[in-house]
């Protein structure tokens, strides 16, 4: 089962859970709820938490269609954040 990841749901695809999330985030859990409710945006530390530990699935090959390069160029937020969150 993959996490369920509300407003940055296109995460949940890499992550099994929340708490695989929080962790590597380097956060607490109440913190990942608001975030992934939209009541809080992820910080700058926290979106590169996010980023290397998904860089390490990338490099051990359980990164399955993300790219390397894509995930060092690109806005965090317009590659994992849906536009509306229906719910």
């Amino acid at each position: 089962m993959r996490a369920s990841c509300g407003v940055y749901a296109r995460l949940g695809r890499y992550f099994s859970d929340a708490d695989e999330l929080a962790d590597a985030a380097v956060m607490t859990r109440p913190t990942l709820s608001r975030v992934l409710k939209g009541q809080r945006e992820f910080t700058r530390q926290e979106k590169a938490a996010i980023t290397g530990a998904l860089l390490v699935k990338v490099e051990k090959g359980n990164g399955k269609d993300l790219n390397k390069a894509e995930l060092l160029t690109q806005d965090f937020d317009k590659q994992f954040k849906v536009k509306e969150l229906n719910l």
